[in-house]
């Protein structure tokens, strides 16, 4: 009400952010999603019965985009969908989506019998997930056991087949803060690299 009665602000509707609703099962997600919506479609009613205009409405993370999806007025916000990542991959099996970014990593040592270190720690891959907090390709069955700054030590009974400087592709868990460590993304083509996608969420600044 004071956005609206301000001079100098024009509130456009309603952002809704349901991400905590990551169910697997997509019948009971749909379920719970459209049960949370509902105040949301109450608040809109009573703005506009005071004659506050509510002229569009921001609804849903990636696990709950594809259920706003089938109202109208609704402006999807899904973010995880543009890269994806291991983790809504396997917990959404039915969005189907491809991984579309990779780390490189290498092996930096091997410092004791079936435990290999990489040169994947904090600084690298979001780190608040428990482990496994990235997807080894190759390593699947490693057991990831701790992670610093600058390392992550996986226990693996195939240590002995790899060496150090040996390089793997890592699938993030998560791969939105994931992102943000990184000033810029290579993209690839056919094996090539093809350029380069700098990345807006790095160096936040609050312009007044």
């Amino acid at each position: 009400k004071l956005m609206d009665q301000h001079p100098s602000i024009n509130p456009r509707g309603l952002h809704v952010y349901d991400g905590h609703l990551g169910i697997p099962n997509f019948a009971e997600r749909k379920k719970a999603v459209d049960a949370a919506f509902l105040p949301i479609i109450t608040l809109k009613e009573n703005l506009e019965s005071q004659g506050i205009g509510v002229k569009t409405i921001v609804a849903g993370g990636s696990p709950s985009f594809p259920v706003h999806a089938q109202r109208t007025n609704v402006e999807l916000s899904p973010g995880t969908t543009l890269l994806w990542d291991a983790r809504y991959g396997a917990m959404f099996k039915e969005m189907d989506f491809d991984i579309a970014a990779v780390l490189l990593t290498r092996i930096v040592s091997k410092p004791a019998q079936n435990v290999i270190c990489f040169d994947l720690g904090h600084k690298s891959i979001a780190p608040e997930m428990p482990f496994p907090r990235v997807e080894i390709l190759g390593l699947e069955e490693g057991e990831q056991i701790g992670q610093s700054e600058e390392h992550l030590v996986v226990k693996t009974a195939k240590a002995n087949d790899f060496e150090v400087g040996d390089a793997f592709y890592a699938i993030p868990m998560h791969i939105c803060p994931t992102v943000a460590k990184y000033e810029e993304l290579q993209t690839v083509t056919n094996g090539k690299i093809t350029g380069a996608w700098k990345v807006a969420a790095r160096g936040q600044k609050i312009s007044i």
